[in-house]
């Protein structure tokens, strides 16, 4: 029933939100702003205020029902007498079980400033050196706590493995799936960054797409966009397998993460072979800036790789020897692709000389 109502939501909440990316428009005014601007009909408006109202009440409702119910259940459980049980007691059982309320409280705090910029109707400002800064440390942060987390407070259950051999790092799956509050951070972080990527992913299409000094440019237009096809892709699986977990749908999240990887890797593919590759113009000449971005690409594109194959080789160590530390050397790498992953995508503020750059949302 659970996996079932995963998928409802997930069908519901991608619905209700497909109007977003439809009626919003990004403009770059001549590299000083770039203005993200919503032309919204009197009843598309009123629908956009009901369901971020709704949006924003539900989980929390959801969340905290669920937490009072897990709680009183758990109450119930270890008290044979339910009568005689005083407010102090029950009082002390939830807070024995208030970590079950750390969901819906997150949830409240994260939606406010969404639901207050939703019914403002004025331009709001953020700095591009900020945008991309606050885009690529997020998942940095996510990873470092989370791993850090599970080493420090559940270390044997996240090193353990089907044979028992002694391991001294944990998985990322089972670092943000299967224990509290790493799983709850992971997928907070990631609700904070996936907007910015995908806005990012957006932006850097329209800025390869005027480019002049390309030869051949509608074919160079079609290469681009499939790249970018397959870049948010990558973000898209990546959201998939963050918030359906192994344990909760494991075909899911297994899918998720090699259609992940493989548009990863066909974005980055794509991307170095352009730079590389594609012809430019003869008198226009790559200036030192380029020349540093797009070796940074293909330093980073290339360790990806040899890490993808080095925890390819661990992994099946692991699974046909299952010798000690092998699985954790596996692990070690797996957070190195997570890394150079990062790292390949924010070469995009060396790309971008936007320092004094501005993104405006304007809502109308």
């Amino acid at each position: 029933m659970s996996k079932i109502f995963t998928i409802v939501l997930l069908i519901f909440t991608i619905s209700t939100n497909i109007y977003y990316p439809i009626y919003r428009r990004l403009l770059d005014e001549d590299d000083k702003r770039i203005w993200s601007i919503a032309l919204y009909t009197s009843n598309l408006r009123l629908f956009n205020y009901i369901i971020h109202t709704f949006h924003f009440l539900a989980p929390f409702v959801i969340n905290l029902i669920s937490a009072i119910v897990l709680i009183t259940k758990r109450s119930r459980q270890k008290s044979n007498v339910h009568a005689s049980q005083t407010f102090i007691e029950t009082f002390k059982k939830i807070k024995e079980n208030s970590h079950l309320l750390t969901a819906p409280v997150v949830v409240v705090i994260l939606g406010i400033p969404r639901l207050i910029i939703v019914f403002l109707s004025k331009c709001i400002h953020i700095s591009m050196s900020q945008f991309l800064w606050f885009a690529y440390i997020v998942p940095c942060f996510a990873l470092f706590s989370c791993v850090s987390l599970s080493l420090m407070k559940d270390f044997e259950k996240s090193t353990r493995t089907h044979c028992n051999v002694t391991n001294f790092l944990p998985s990322i799956s089972a670092s943000i799936s299967e224990y509290e509050p790493q799983r709850f951070i992971w997928r907070l972080c990631f609700a904070l960054d996936s907007i910015p990527r995908y806005i990012i992913a957006y932006l850097r299409l329209n800025h390869l797409l005027n480019r002049h000094h390309i030869e051949y440019p509608e074919h160079f237009a079609l290469v681009q966009i499939a790249s970018s096809t397959f870049h948010f892709l990558e973000l898209t699986f990546l959201l998939l397998l963050t918030y359906v977990s192994s344990r909760e749908i494991k075909w899911i999240h297994e899918y998720s993460f090699i259609s992940f990887m493989i548009c990863s890797l066909a974005h980055m593919l794509l991307t170095v072979s352009t730079d590389y590759l594609w012809p430019r113009i003869m008198h226009i000449p790559l200036n030192e800036q380029e020349k540093s971005v797009r070796s940074k690409r293909l330093t980073w594109f290339t360790l990806n790789i040899v890490s993808i194959s080095i925890s390819f080789y661990f992994y099946y160590r692991h699974v046909t020897f299952c010798e000690p530390y092998i699985y954790s050397m596996f692990c070690l790498f797996e957070y190195i692709i997570v890394i150079t992953n990062i790292a390949y995508h924010s070469v995009i503020m060396n790309e971008w000389d936007r320092q004094g750059v501005q993104i405006q949302f304007l809502i109308k």
